[in-house]
This record gives C-alpha cells, structure tokens and sequence, in this order.
C-alpha cells in the first residue's frame, strides 16, 4: 500500500498547499480586478471551452437543482 501513496503522492496537494490559493486571493490587495477569474497556483489560469459553456453550465444547474429537489430559478 505504501507504493501507491509513493506513486500518487506527486500529484497530492498537503493541507497547506492547497490553501495557498484560496488564501492569496483572499489576502492579496489589489486583486479585485481580477473578480471572477479562475485561479490555480496563485496564478490567473483560463478554464477550457468546455467550462465556460453556458449550455452545459445550465443544463449542470438545472440536473442539480432536479436531483436537490428545488427550484432551478
């Protein structure tokens, strides 16, 4: 078992890691221009087309909203 903590381990993000984004962002000043904007890394990255579909983004919230059982509006 221990060889696969071994092998995936490079791609695992420690507690502390992973915060760092969310911590940047929130105590950085002079990042409210960049409001709305997707971060990875601390650094501003572009989401794929995919993500940015507004078809899909809706067809998404209105199947969660269905499976929640509440309004989609």
């Amino acid at each position: 078992m221990q060889w696969i903590w071994r092998l995936f381990s490079f791609f695992i993000k420690t507690p502390q890691e992973g915060a760092q984004t969310s911590l940047y962002c929130a105590l950085t000043e002079g990042l409210e221009i960049l409001s709305g904007n997707h971060f990875s890394d601390c650094h501003v990255t572009w989401v794929s087309a995919q993500a940015r579909n507004e078809t899909i983004a809706r067809r998404l919230w209105d199947v969660s909203c269905d499976l929640l059982g509440i309004p989609t509006d």
